[in-house]
């Protein structure tokens, strides 16, 4: 009974294996399309990356060719239903995409001849010209570039472009620039321009009045000036006042000192506008400078709290050999024995420290000041010991061995409130060489300006000889032969300097040399600048040093 159940099963099964078999035989296949496209299409091509045995739904590219001055107009895409399919994306590269209908589709594409326009420029153009980047074989949309150029003295009045019917197209233009740019429009267009004189150029003077004090400074003329007008300058300084340096300046290539020795100035008008600066200094050669507290910005040592008398009058040259001689008699080595030169009005050289030193005190008590410096609280040098006095009443010093701390100079005494003739500190002498040269990289001398005796050929002894005072230019405050001339004097001990260094320099027991600053005629000029710093036994004399005197005053 089993073995008839068993055969019976199986026979089942294999039947409807048979009928699930048959029926799988019985599923219709996938259907595949295809495309077609004209015989022949003018001016271009269309190509498709898959023509045949396309299924529905998969993507095709089609890529299109257009030839030489033509642009492809349309492409147009049907079913066997004579439905339109969309394209569905289009790319920089010409290629197109569509998405393949249950049909198969046929695929057409114009080519339209592209429209072309030109751009003409007016042939009657006077004192100017125009120039496009592109004249002919221009489509509507390109962006066309004008270049306008005026001749010398003339600029662009008026730009006119116009297409066919006489419209006016827009333009675009950056100021200062020769260069205008339009849109092309859907027609062939016209420019005319014409061209304007212009006025000549005129240009101004200002007086920079806030730089200068102790006089006025006017001109004859101070706007609409043309270049080549000559103009008249009036400088009117305070009583007991004189002009000093007139100080032109256009711009930072174009600046000039006049070394002025009138209250009137006459010259053409430069290319540019003008600013005139001068300073106003005492008659007797003297120029005041600000002093006062602060922390100084020193080439020595930044930051350095000092505090200088609130104004300082300050000799405009050097000490002369004339006025040195004026009270005092030149000791051995005199200048009369060297060669390097003598004259009134040379620099007083073979002058030392101590030398210095009488010279003032007896030149303050000869014009009424107060002399600066005393010993053992005597202020005359004539009362003084080893200072000894000549036939013609001039005094002179007598080291005696030549050893410092065996002279009376040991026990000097620096009044500062005094108002007499005196060395400057080293404080004072940076302060006064900064105030001509203000904030300058390095300090170094730009003897553009002709204000400066160094040796210009780099080379030591270019003449041999010391030159005389004031021959060349001064500085912009007034001051001549600084730096360059001689090496100057200060009060000052030699020595290391500190932030809290006194104001007259470091006091040491162990050492006598004294400061001197701003180098010498014997000096190549790249080494001529004023944080030079080197010493001098005070009872010293040398070729290339000497000494610049100044006074403290008060504001009256």
């Amino acid at each position: 009974m089993k073995k008839v159940l068993l055969g019976l099963f199986a026979c089942l099964f294999l039947t409807a294996c048979k009928t699930e078999i048959d029926e799988v035989k019985k599923l219709p296949e996938l259907k595949k399309y295809t495309i077609t496209f004209p015989d022949s299409v003018e001016n271009g091509s269309i190509t498709a990356d898959k023509i045949t045995d396309i299924e529905a739904g998969e993507i095709v590219t089609l890529t299109i060719s257009v030839n030489e001055g033509y642009k492809l107009g349309s492409i147009t895409i049907v079913d066997e239903d004579n439905n339109n399919i969309d394209l569905t994306e289009v790319t920089v590269d010409e290629e197109y995409y569509f998405e393949m209908p249950n049909s198969n589709v046929s695929i057409t594409a114009i080519f339209n001849q592209l429209q072309y326009y030109s751009v003409s420029i007016a042939d009657n153009l006077e004192n100017g010209s125009v120039r496009t980047d592109k004249t002919t074989k221009i489509l509507a949309g390109e962006t066309i570039t004008l270049t306008i150029q005026p001749v010398n003295n003339y600029k662009l009045n008026t730009l006119f472009i116009i297409d066919s019917e006489n419209n006016n197209i827009s333009f675009n233009h950056n100021q200062n620039s020769i260069y205008y740019t339009f849109i092309m429009p859907v027609s062939n267009v016209k420019v005319t321009a014409t061209f304007l004189e212009l006025p000549p150029p005129t240009y101004q003077i200002d007086i920079a009045s806030d730089l200068f004090t102790h006089g006025t400074l006017s001109v004859s003329k101070s706007h609409n000036i043309m270049e080549g007008e000559t103009i008249y300058l009036t400088i009117t300084p305070d009583s007991e006042y004189e002009a000093g340096p007139l100080f032109f300046f256009i711009d930072v290539n174009n600046k000039y000192y006049i070394s002025n020795k009138s209250n009137s100035y006459t010259f053409s008008m430069p290319v540019g506008d003008l600013v005139i600066s001068t300073i106003f200094k005492y008659k007797d050669g003297f120029v005041k400078i600000n002093g006062g507290a602060a922390s100084f910005h020193s080439y020595i040592i930044n930051n350095r709290h000092i505090c200088m008398p609130d104004f300082l009058l300050v000799c405009d040259h050097e000490v002369t050999q004339k006025e040195f001689t004026t009270y005092c008699k030149y000791d051995f080595p005199t200048p009369y024995e060297t060669g390097v030169g003598v004259d009134d009005n040379m620099p007083a050289y073979y002058v030392s420290w101590c030398d210095a030193i009488i010279y003032c005190n007896l030149r303050s008590i000869a014009e009424g000041y107060t002399p600066v410096y005393s010993i053992n609280g005597e202020t005359n040098p004539a009362k003084w010991d080893r200072v000894e006095k000549d036939e013609n009443e001039k005094y002179f010093f007598v080291p005696d061995g030549g050893d410092f701390q065996y002279t009376p100079f040991l026990s000097l005494v620096f009044n500062k409130d005094a108002d007499g003739y005196r060395l400057p500190t080293e404080v004072e002498w940076e302060h006064i060489a900064f105030s001509a040269f203000g904030d300058i990289p390095e300090f170094k001398i730009d003897n553009s300006n002709n204000i400066n005796w160094s040796n210009e050929e780099n080379t030591f002894w270019t003449d041999g000889i010391l030159h005389k005072s004031k021959e060349k230019n001064s500085n912009l405050i007034g001051l001549y032969d600084i730096p360059g001339s001689l090496w100057e004097m200060c009060y000052d001990i030699y020595g290391d300097i500190t932030e809290s260094t006194p104001d007259d320099g470091p006091i040491y027991t162990n050492s006598f040399n004294r400061v001197i600053r701003g180098r010498s005629w014997l000096n190549e000029l790249n080494d001529c600048n004023i944080q030079s710093r080197d010493r001098i036994y005070p009872l010293a004399r040398e070729i290339n040093i000497g000494f610049r005197v100044i006074r403290t005053v008060s504001q009256n």
